[in-house]
């Protein structure tokens, strides 16, 4: 029987770890070392290797994680993210074990139909809950945690949001806010059972 993994996708500074907290008390997998996301204070919920990963899997396209730009055209023919394929398989294996997983690393989003991938390979059924924050409050974030100017965390969180709903489209999956879940997090965690089906 398949296991369920959950994608938590949004950007840094967008509140992934406030989402993932009661997942995380409720027992799901989040890998055996998490860390914090930039912006997002101390919680860690990001798997580690996960994100050193994917910041490969972005440099093998010739971005990083903080480049305010979208993808390269046709990047799933990419032979060099091609080639870092069975790493991300591998990854996956040694570090989800129980039975439900959660991931909830931002970078994640970028190249989501590449992880989605790499789950499914360890016999996963891939789900998504993409989080939203304010555009401003993730940009006066960032502003403090990372220096960033407001031009350049607008652009990222254009092009994160841009990326994981196109990535996650035909999958099931729930669209949640930072308000909905700070309002009313049991609303927030039936939209996740209900349309993302974890």
């Amino acid at each position: 029987m398949a296991r369920p993994v959950l994608f938590l996708l949004g950007m840094h500074a967008g509140g992934l770890p406030a989402v993932a907290a009661p997942l995380a008390a409720a027992g799901a997998d989040f890998g055996k070392v998490v860390t914090p996301t930039i912006g997002d204070g101390e919680a860690a919920t990001a798997c580690a290797r996960l994100a050193a990963l994917s910041d490969e899997a972005l440099r093998r396209v010739g971005i990083a994680w903080d480049s305010p730009t979208g993808l390269p055209e046709r990047v799933e023919q990419d032979e060099a993210l091609a080639a870092l394929a069975p790493i991300a398989a591998d990854a996956v294996a040694h570090e989800f074990t129980g039975p439900a997983a959660v991931v909830a690393e931002p970078r994640v989003g970028r190249l989501l139909p590449f992880w989605r991938e790499a789950f499914e390979q360890n016999g996963y059924d891939v789900t998504v809950a993409l989080v939203l924050r304010r555009p401003r409050e993730v940009a006066a974030a960032l502003a403090r945690h990372a220096q960033f100017a407001p031009e350049k965390s607008l652009a990222l969180w254009h092009y994160y949001l841009l990326e994981a709903e196109r990535g996650s489209r035909g999958l099931p999956r729930a669209l949640l806010t930072l308000d909905l879940w700070h309002d009313d997090p049991a609303a927030a965690m039936a939209r996740i059972a209900n349309d993302a089906a974890f």
